[in-house]
């Protein structure tokens, strides 16, 4: 979507807040609480109508996109988030913002603070993620599996743009994301050393689920 039809698209909601400018700074970014894991190269549809998120999305249009927190993981000290950029948004029929948000790395938030329009601030300190993984006949698996479900399902393949990337890394991440797995489960998942134990809980679960359709 180019620049001209983002600002039309915007325009449809007055009642954003003037931009912020001051507070779009390097290591500040506006933060979105959602119960939506999303690890690096996800994409996720959002709806939004809040005018305070309106407000967000106009600024992270404009500076460094913003974070997607989990919702179990606010009011902690320093909380792992999904730093996103917008790749697409629309105006729906009755008003809502329909955005298309795609993860481009995690991040580390701290000295979190609400703004005077009930906006959710906080520093942030990009983190490192999993290494790049080598393909071996489980991760195999879970692509077979994968591909499959992209398959029959046209609206996910949709908001992939047609395009499955067959590596261990994006399989195994999109699996975490799609897996209906407590959200306090799912969090292990953040860390960068927990490729391996990601790759036995995927094979392991989706082998039983599989043998028993």
């Amino acid at each position: 979507m180019n620049k001209a039809t983002q600002s039309l698209a915007l325009s449809q909601f007055p009642c954003m807040s003037p931009l912020p400018i001051w507070k779009a700074m390097m290591n500040n970014m506006p933060v979105f609480p959602l119960p939506t894991f999303l690890l690096p190269q996800g994409i996720t549809r959002l709806k939004i109508f809040e005018p305070r998120y309106l407000t967000l999305i106009k600024i992270a249009t404009k500076h460094n996109g913003f974070a997607i927190v989990l919702n179990e993981l606010l009011g902690q000290q320093t909380m792992t988030a999904s730093w996103v950029e917008i790749i697409n948004f629309d105006a729906s029929e009755h008003g809502i913002l329909i955005v298309d948000v795609k993860c481009k790395g995690l991040i580390s938030l701290t000295s979190s603070y609400q703004s005077d329009d009930q906006l959710l601030w906080a520093n942030y300190t990009p983190l490192s993620h999993w290494h790049a993984l080598v393909d071996n006949p489980a991760t195999k698996f879970l692509s077979q599996l994968l591909q499959k479900l992209f398959a029959q399902n046209n609206e996910l393949f949709k908001l992939y743009d047609n395009q499955f990337i067959d590596t261990p890394n994006w399989v195994m991440s999109r699996w975490l994301e799609l897996l209906p797995i407590d959200a306090q489960h799912k969090r292990c998942f953040f860390e960068p050393e927990s490729d391996q134990q990601a790759q036995l809980f995927l094979a392991d679960l989706l082998a039983e689920k599989n043998n028993h359709e």
